[in-house]
């Protein structure tokens, strides 16, 4: 992350200040949250621009209907932001965790190329 230096209203800081998440997380956090939302939401308006320059006013086409929120954006959007990891650790089969031993026995030098730990 780059640090970056902004100003704001003293009116607006005392708002911000005044939630407890942005004592919790950081004013940082949350200001690049509130970054992230306007610019999800004006990308969405310029998407919905070209649709409607493409097929006019209204609503969309019968064929786009059910795509709604499945953009890269929207969707690499809700994997940044969602409350828990796209994978759980549990989930992993346990050979994975056998692989991962014998490949960092590997590195270290303690295992020959034919396996096993």
């Amino acid at each position: 992350m780059k640090a970056i230096q902004i100003t704001m209203e003293e009116k607006l800081l005392e708002r911000l200040d005044a939630y407890p998440e942005a004592g919790r997380r950081g004013r940082s956090a949350v200001v690049r949250e509130a970054v992230a939302d306007y610019l999800a939401r004006k990308e969405s308006e310029e998407i919905d621009l070209g649709l409607e320059r493409a097929y006019g006013p209204g609503s969309p086409p019968d064929e786009l209907e059910g795509w709604a929120g499945e953009s890269a954006i929207d969707l690499a959007y809700e994997a940044a932001y969602s409350a828990s990891p796209l994978v759980e650790l549990d989930d992993w089969p346990a050979e994975a965790a056998s692989l991962e031993e014998t490949a960092l026995a590997r590195a270290q030098g303690s295992v020959g190329q034919e396996g096993g730990v």
